[in-house]
């Protein structure tokens, strides 16, 4: 980090007042103006950069020294953006596997979308050392990705594996990996803010969801003032504050309709309750409603916690709709395991299943093993597929296998909003 500090007459705290101002009188920032009352924005001494715990923002008094207006702004800006999009609740999971590529991995996403929405620098700028290099995360590789993408190709890039440990899980970049582990450590110095992951980790739901609401209204104010003075909402933005579909009512809605029992009139046996009074009306005949195949993916992205609401809001579905059986498959890059159920248990459906798997994720597995004639009695009578995923695969989606089949598919995505299924209809599931 460079050692070249800029003069002011004014004290660290002003110009942090300053940038805020920025902030809440900018067309292109207002939209981040209602996150600034969400928590508490001090200068510390005891903090060597900038810290975000997802709800109140600390800036070291030493590193506000070292930068411009516009570099401070930028760093404000980053802030509010890991607040907006509650990356320290949203990817935890990341930072249990590996807590500094968690952190690169979000800081590459934001600078990325700060640079694009000042591309000429007029009211913000890359904070730099004295030698004029970039003192944060920033690489065009990663433009269009999410967080869990980048952080996958980190680790892919550096060959880096989980650790044991309580810590969290610290990998360590292997010898044999693409990239030696000096780059590693390399990109490692590109970090210039801390996250605070284990304060996210102590709220508990109910906080949760009150910070999630909180944010919520406050970038909806923000998206409001920005509306009227012309300002700009970017699009991944926009996509937070998309109208939210509930995973629970789609399910429910393509269960009712590809388990709807089809009645057929017949006149070989006519209606009792009118044949006394010589009115001969035919009774019907229904057909079975037929029976669901629910692909669970098991590479590790969908916890014990979801995967439980997941089959209890299943069961219930089963109660109310009653088709004829459901099959559980559970998959990484083959089927691992199949449980089936009939009417009589389906109600035990969340209670007696044994997940199995864990490897790689690879969704092809799941139709290739449904049209193996060895499984013909077991996915007789199926008409409909529901995949639990997180919808990132090594390989596409088996969308041609699939559509192969010739059954609807529901396609339930964990986290992973910006998943298009190539066969299929789609909705998100919210991790929490």
């Amino acid at each position: 980090m460079g050692s070249v500090k800029f003069s002011s007459v004014l004290t660290e705290e002003q110009r942090v007042e300053r940038v805020i101002y920025k902030v809440l009188s900018s067309r292109r920032w207002i939209l981040f103006s209602g996150l600034l009352m969400v928590g508490t924005i001090e200068v510390v001494d005891d903090h060597p950069t900038a810290y975000t715990d997802g709800i109140n923002i600390k800036l070291g008094r030493e590193f506000i020294q070292i930068l411009n207006d516009k570099q401070l702004l930028f760093v404000l800006i980053h802030e509010l953006m890991h607040m907006a999009y509650r990356h320290t609740i949203v990817w935890r999971s990341l930072y249990e596997r590996h807590p500094q590529v968690a952190n690169m991995a979000c800081d590459f996403v934001i600078n990325l979308q700060i640079v694009d929405m000042d591309p000429h620098g007029n009211e913000v700028e890359f904070p730099t050392d004295e030698n004029g290099e970039l003192l944060g995360c920033y690489d065009e590789q990663y433009r269009d990705m999410d967080a869990k993408q980048v952080f996958n190709k980190i680790y892919e890039d550096n060959g880096l594996e989980d650790g044991q440990g309580t810590d969290g899980g610290w990998g360590t970049p292997s010898p044999n990996g693409p990239n030696k582990p000096n780059s590693f450590d390399e990109l490692l110095k590109k970090q210039f803010d801390e996250h605070g992951w284990d304060e996210a980790k102590a709220l508990t739901k109910e906080q949760e969801d009150e910070l999630r609401e909180k944010i919520d209204g406050a970038l909806r104010q923000g998206a409001q003032l920005a509306g009227k003075l012309n300002g700009d909402v970017s699009r991944d933005i926009k996509k937070l504050l998309a109208p939210k579909v509930k995973w629970e009512d789609v399910l429910r809605d393509f269960v009712k309709a590809v388990c709807k029992g089809h009645d057929d009139a017949t006149f070989k046996r006519f209606h009792k309750r009118f044949v006394g009074v010589d009115i001969f009306l035919p009774t019907t005949i229904a057909h079975k409603v037929g029976k669901v195949l629910v692909g669970l993916d098991t590479s590790g992205s969908i916890g014990d916690t979801l995967l439980g609401r997941f089959l209890g809001e299943l069961t219930y579905i089963a109660d109310e709709v009653k088709p004829d059986g459901i099959i559980l498959l559970y998959w990484d890059t083959q089927v691992a395991s199949v449980e089936q159920y009939g009417k009589e248990d389906m109600h035990e459906i969340a209670s007696s299943t044994k997940p199995a798997g864990g490897g790689g994720t690879d969704p092809v597995c799941v139709p290739v093993w449904m049209a193996d004639g060895a499984n013909k009695d077991v996915v007789e009578d199926v008409v409909a597929v529901v995949m639990l995923t997180d919808g990132y695969f090594y390989g596409g989606d088996g969308g041609s296998a699939f559509e192969q089949l010739g059954l609807p598919v529901l396609w339930c995505v964990v986290g992973n909003e910006s998943f298009v299924p190539s066969y299929g209809v789609s909705v998100y599931v919210d991790k929490e």
